[in-house]
Protein backbone atom coordinates (compact mmCIF):
# COMPACT_ATOMS: atom_id res chain seq x y z
CA UNK A 1 0.00 0.00 0.00
CA UNK A 2 1.28 3.47 -0.92
CA UNK A 3 1.97 5.58 2.14
CA UNK A 4 0.12 8.93 2.11
CA UNK A 5 2.53 11.86 1.77
CA UNK A 6 1.36 13.54 4.98
CA UNK A 7 1.79 10.35 7.00
CA UNK A 8 5.19 9.64 5.41
CA UNK A 9 6.47 13.10 6.36
CA UNK A 10 5.08 12.79 9.87
CA UNK A 11 6.63 9.39 10.56
CA UNK A 12 9.98 10.56 9.20
CA UNK A 13 9.94 13.24 11.91
CA UNK A 14 8.30 11.15 14.64
CA UNK A 15 9.86 7.73 14.16
CA UNK A 16 8.80 6.47 17.59
CA UNK A 17 5.06 6.73 16.84
CA UNK A 18 3.13 3.59 17.83
CA UNK A 19 -0.51 4.56 17.28
CA UNK A 20 -2.65 6.94 15.23
CA UNK A 21 -5.96 8.18 16.62
CA UNK A 22 -8.56 9.10 13.99
CA UNK A 23 -11.01 11.52 15.62
CA UNK A 24 -14.19 13.37 14.69
CA UNK A 25 -16.68 15.34 16.78
CA UNK A 26 -20.43 15.20 17.08
CA UNK A 27 -22.85 18.13 17.30
CA UNK A 28 -22.23 18.43 21.05
CA UNK A 29 -18.46 18.46 20.68
CA UNK A 30 -17.98 14.91 21.96
CA UNK A 31 -14.95 13.18 20.44
CA UNK A 32 -15.50 9.90 18.61
CA UNK A 33 -12.63 7.95 17.19
CA UNK A 34 -10.62 4.86 16.50
CA UNK A 35 -7.03 4.02 17.43
CA UNK A 36 -4.99 2.00 14.96
CA UNK A 37 -1.42 0.68 15.20
CA UNK A 38 0.99 2.73 13.15
CA UNK A 39 1.60 -0.24 10.84
CA UNK A 40 -2.05 0.00 9.73
CA UNK A 41 -2.32 3.81 9.72
CA UNK A 42 -1.87 4.14 5.96
CA UNK A 43 -5.22 2.39 5.48
CA UNK A 44 -7.03 5.34 7.05
CA UNK A 45 -6.47 7.59 4.04
CA UNK A 46 -7.94 5.43 1.25
CA UNK A 47 -10.28 3.31 3.40
CA UNK A 48 -11.47 5.73 6.04
CA UNK A 49 -13.12 4.85 9.33
CA UNK A 50 -16.73 3.63 9.48
CA UNK A 51 -19.10 4.77 12.23
CA UNK A 52 -22.88 4.59 12.27
CA UNK A 53 -24.01 7.95 10.88
CA UNK A 54 -26.41 8.54 13.76
CA UNK A 55 -23.61 8.62 16.34
CA UNK A 56 -22.75 12.18 15.34
CA UNK A 57 -26.32 13.40 16.02
CA UNK A 58 -26.64 12.14 19.59
CA UNK A 59 -27.58 14.63 22.28
CA UNK A 60 -25.37 15.50 25.26
CA UNK A 61 -26.62 12.44 27.15
CA UNK A 62 -25.99 10.06 24.27
CA UNK A 63 -29.65 9.69 23.23
CA UNK A 64 -30.52 9.19 19.57
CA UNK A 65 -33.59 11.22 18.50
CA UNK A 66 -33.76 9.94 14.92
CA UNK A 67 -33.02 13.45 13.67
CA UNK A 68 -34.15 13.87 10.06
CA UNK A 69 -34.57 10.12 9.91
CA UNK A 70 -30.96 9.38 10.85
CA UNK A 71 -30.68 6.67 13.49
CA UNK A 72 -33.75 4.45 13.47
CA UNK A 73 -35.71 5.29 10.33
CA UNK A 74 -32.78 4.69 7.99
CA UNK A 75 -31.62 1.47 9.68
CA UNK A 76 -28.61 3.20 11.27
CA UNK A 77 -26.16 2.72 8.37
CA UNK A 78 -22.45 3.47 8.52
CA UNK A 79 -20.92 6.71 7.33
CA UNK A 80 -17.26 6.53 6.39
CA UNK A 81 -14.97 9.35 7.52
CA UNK A 82 -11.61 10.25 6.02
CA UNK A 83 -8.55 12.16 7.28
CA UNK A 84 -8.53 15.91 6.77
CA UNK A 85 -5.34 17.29 5.20
CA UNK A 86 -3.06 19.18 7.56
CA UNK A 87 -4.52 17.78 10.79
CA UNK A 88 -1.98 15.03 11.60
CA UNK A 89 -0.25 16.07 14.83
CA UNK A 90 1.45 14.50 17.88
CA UNK A 91 -0.48 13.77 21.10
CA UNK A 92 1.97 15.07 23.75
CA UNK A 93 0.08 13.71 26.76
CA UNK A 94 -0.21 10.12 25.52
CA UNK A 95 1.69 7.46 27.48
CA UNK A 96 2.76 5.74 24.27
CA UNK A 97 3.97 7.86 21.31
CA UNK A 98 0.72 8.64 19.49
CA UNK A 99 -0.44 10.79 16.60
CA UNK A 100 -3.91 12.20 16.03
CA UNK A 101 -5.64 13.06 12.79
CA UNK A 102 -9.01 14.77 12.35
CA UNK A 103 -11.52 12.95 10.16
CA UNK A 104 -14.79 14.00 8.55
CA UNK A 105 -17.62 11.98 6.99
CA UNK A 106 -17.59 11.66 3.21
CA UNK A 107 -20.36 13.86 1.74
CA UNK A 108 -23.58 12.33 0.39
CA UNK A 109 -24.06 12.11 -3.34
CA UNK A 110 -26.55 14.98 -3.47
CA UNK A 111 -24.78 17.53 -1.24
CA UNK A 112 -21.28 18.95 -0.67
CA UNK A 113 -21.32 17.81 2.96
CA UNK A 114 -23.53 16.34 5.65
CA UNK A 115 -25.75 18.91 7.32
CA UNK A 116 -24.71 17.65 10.77
CA UNK A 117 -20.93 17.86 10.20
CA UNK A 118 -19.73 20.55 12.68
CA UNK A 119 -16.61 21.35 10.65
CA UNK A 120 -18.68 21.92 7.50
CA UNK A 121 -21.12 24.14 9.40
CA UNK A 122 -18.26 26.19 10.83
CA UNK A 123 -16.71 26.53 7.36
CA UNK A 124 -20.03 27.89 6.07
CA UNK A 125 -20.15 30.48 8.85
CA UNK A 126 -16.55 31.54 8.24
CA UNK A 127 -17.37 31.84 4.54
CA UNK A 128 -20.26 34.20 5.29
CA UNK A 129 -17.92 36.41 7.31
CA UNK A 130 -15.44 36.40 4.43
CA UNK A 131 -18.15 37.69 2.08
CA UNK A 132 -18.44 40.70 4.39
CA UNK A 133 -14.68 41.21 4.48
CA UNK A 134 -14.52 40.04 8.08
CA UNK A 135 -12.40 37.41 9.80
CA UNK A 136 -13.77 35.91 13.03
CA UNK A 137 -11.26 35.57 15.86
CA UNK A 138 -11.82 33.16 18.74
CA UNK A 139 -10.11 33.33 22.13
CA UNK A 140 -10.24 30.35 24.44
CA UNK A 141 -10.50 30.87 28.18
CA UNK A 142 -8.78 28.03 30.00
CA UNK A 143 -10.01 26.92 33.41
CA UNK A 144 -7.35 25.30 35.55
CA UNK A 145 -7.89 22.49 38.01
CA UNK A 146 -5.29 21.54 40.56
CA UNK A 147 -5.78 18.35 42.52
CA UNK A 148 -3.72 15.98 44.59
CA UNK A 149 -2.31 13.42 42.10
CA UNK A 150 -2.27 10.68 44.72
CA UNK A 151 -5.24 8.75 43.38
CA UNK A 152 -5.23 5.09 42.55
CA UNK A 153 -4.83 3.50 39.13
CA UNK A 154 -8.61 3.54 38.62
CA UNK A 155 -8.77 7.31 39.21
CA UNK A 156 -10.85 6.85 42.34
CA UNK A 157 -10.48 8.97 45.42
CA UNK A 158 -11.73 9.06 48.99
CA UNK A 159 -13.35 12.23 50.22
CA UNK A 160 -10.97 13.00 53.05
CA UNK A 161 -7.93 12.40 50.87
CA UNK A 162 -8.88 14.55 47.87
CA UNK A 163 -7.09 17.90 48.15
CA UNK A 164 -5.97 20.77 45.91
CA UNK A 165 -2.24 21.18 45.48
CA UNK A 166 -0.21 24.21 46.49
CA UNK A 167 -0.26 27.04 43.97
CA UNK A 168 2.23 29.78 43.23
CA UNK A 169 -0.17 32.58 44.15
CA UNK A 170 -0.38 31.74 47.79
CA UNK A 171 -3.19 29.28 48.41
CA UNK A 172 -2.26 26.43 50.69
CA UNK A 173 -3.00 22.76 50.57
CA UNK A 174 -6.19 22.06 52.50
CA UNK A 175 -8.74 19.30 52.81
CA UNK A 176 -12.29 19.69 51.60
CA UNK A 177 -14.20 16.66 52.93
CA UNK A 178 -17.57 18.43 52.76
CA UNK A 179 -17.17 19.40 49.11
CA UNK A 180 -15.99 15.92 48.20
CA UNK A 181 -18.87 14.27 50.02
CA UNK A 182 -21.24 16.56 48.11
CA UNK A 183 -19.59 15.62 44.82
CA UNK A 184 -19.87 11.93 45.58
CA UNK A 185 -23.53 12.25 46.50
CA UNK A 186 -24.21 14.29 43.36
CA UNK A 187 -22.82 11.42 41.29
CA UNK A 188 -25.02 8.91 43.00
CA UNK A 189 -22.15 7.48 45.03
CA UNK A 190 -21.60 7.22 48.76
CA UNK A 191 -20.40 10.02 50.99
CA UNK A 192 -16.97 8.42 51.35
CA UNK A 193 -15.98 7.43 47.82
CA UNK A 194 -16.81 8.23 44.23
CA UNK A 195 -16.32 6.55 40.87
CA UNK A 196 -13.85 9.17 39.67
CA UNK A 197 -11.97 12.32 40.66
CA UNK A 198 -13.89 15.55 41.03
CA UNK A 199 -11.57 18.43 40.11
CA UNK A 200 -11.30 21.37 42.50
CA UNK A 201 -11.38 24.63 40.48
CA UNK A 202 -8.97 27.41 41.45
CA UNK A 203 -9.31 30.83 39.82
Amino acid sequence: MTMPAELTAYLAKHTETRFVDAVLYDLCGTAIGKRVPVRDAAKLWPGGVAFCAGITTLDALGTCWDVNGIGFSDGDPDATSYPLPGTLVPVPWANAPTAQVQIAPAPPQDAPHWWFDPRALLAQIVGRFAELGLKPVVANELEFYFVDPNINAYCRFFANQFVPVNTSWGSTTARFPSACRWAAAARGGSSTASRGPMPIPIW
